[in-house]
């Protein structure tokens, strides 16, 4: 009797310890089935197949973030889109209980509790609950671009929303990102400026890095240079802007500037306080116009959006000690889609004492 019972424990032991053995290769074979059908937009069969594969294999992390992400991109689609919101939630949540490492899990929660709020923008907890996830996030990876992206952009989608301490976060995660690419200002600059309606936000998120890319001191030397020799006025016109786009390759002529940069042009300044005038005009793209920084000496004299097809001036109050002084025009939002190019055009520029 005795050996029979430990022959019955061995053979559930054995089939126990096979079903613990295959189950992945069977729970893997079944995903990539659930790939195969989303990729043929089966999108139904292939929900109900990764359900399947969470329950043959419910200790792998990336099944319960795989339908969590399926349930958030289908949600788009949904008109009353908030349970499956929930229901991406939750599965996210599954996944970083699985894995608290994965600082991806933990970024995505927190953008879905961000979708399901400006759904019904009447719970402030979920936005709290989303910037609990998001410091987890940056907690696990302090200095990964996508974590720091990812929340800082999607972070300003509920800008309007954010105490202090959840705006810092932001700033600061999109100040790492152009910090680590900043050809990702093509992306991040209109999105600020549609989302906020707050240009001056631009100087704030961008790093010392970009901030020199902007200023050309040997430009501005130079010019100061040849311009001592010759004579020069109060008065820069279109014909007279230098200058080049952040890459050297693309030259700016006429002031007609197509890329991201600086142009430049010296001028005569009385002493004591003046005003710039700077005619420009833009085009915009994604409902969004060119933002125009200008500096004098390198130095920030002003900012302002520049909305409109038609040239028209911009004026900027400075107070210096006179002479010839260097005036700087940056671009700093180029961007665009298969229909639109956002550009800038830059025509004359005078200074008046005031």
């Amino acid at each position: 009797m005795t050996k029979t019972l430990i022959n019955i424990f061995l053979i559930i032991s054995f089939a126990c310890l096979a079903i613990i053995i295959i189950a992945p290769f069977i729970a893997e074979a079944r995903f990539d089935a659930a790939e195969r059908l989303i990729a043929g937009y089966m999108w139904k069969d292939a929900e109900k197949r990764l359900g399947e594969v969470i329950k043959i294999d419910p200790y792998d992390s990336r099944y319960p973030a795989r339908l969590g992400e399926f349930l958030f991109s289908q949600s788009g689609y949904k008109d009353n889109n908030i349970p499956l919101l929930n229901k991406a939630e939750e599965y996210y949540g599954r996944a970083s209980g699985l894995n608290p490492r994965c600082a991806e899990y933990f970024t995505k929660q927190g953008q879905i509790s961000l979708a399901i709020f400006l759904e019904d923008p009447s719970s402030m907890g979920l936005i709290r609950r989303a910037f609990a996830n998001f410091k987890k996030a940056i907690e696990d990876d302090p200095n990964g671009f996508n974590t720091a992206y990812a929340v800082g952009y999607s972070s300003l989608s509920a800008w309007k929303y954010l105490n202090e301490s959840e705006k810092g976060i932001a700033i600061d995660r999109l100040r790492y990102s152009l910090k680590q690419k900043p050809w990702y200002s093509e992306y991040i600059y209109p999105h600020i400026l549609r989302e906020t309606q707050d240009p001056e936000l631009l100087e704030r998120i961008m790093p010392e890095v970009m901030k020199k890319r902007w200023v050309d001191v040997d430009k501005i030397a130079n010019l100061k240079s040849s311009a001592s020799k010759t004579n020069v006025s109060n008065v820069i016109l279109k014909s007279d802007w230098q200058g080049a786009g952040l890459s050297e390759n693309n030259i700016y002529k006429d002031g007609n500037m197509y890329w991201s940069g600086t142009i430049y042009g010296a001028m005569l300044f009385p002493k004591g306080s003046a005003s710039i005038n700077v005619e420009a005009k833009a085009s915009q793209a994604d409902g969004v116009y060119p933002y125009m920084l200008v500096s004098l000496d390198g130095e920030r004299a002003g900012s302002a959006y520049v909305d409109g097809a038609e040239f028209k001036e911009y004026s900027f109050s400075v107070n210096t000690d006179g002479g010839v002084k260097v005036l700087g025009v940056t671009f700093t939002n180029d961007g665009g889609n298969k229909n639109e190019d956002r550009n800038l055009y830059v025509g004359k520029a005078r200074v008046r004492e005031k």
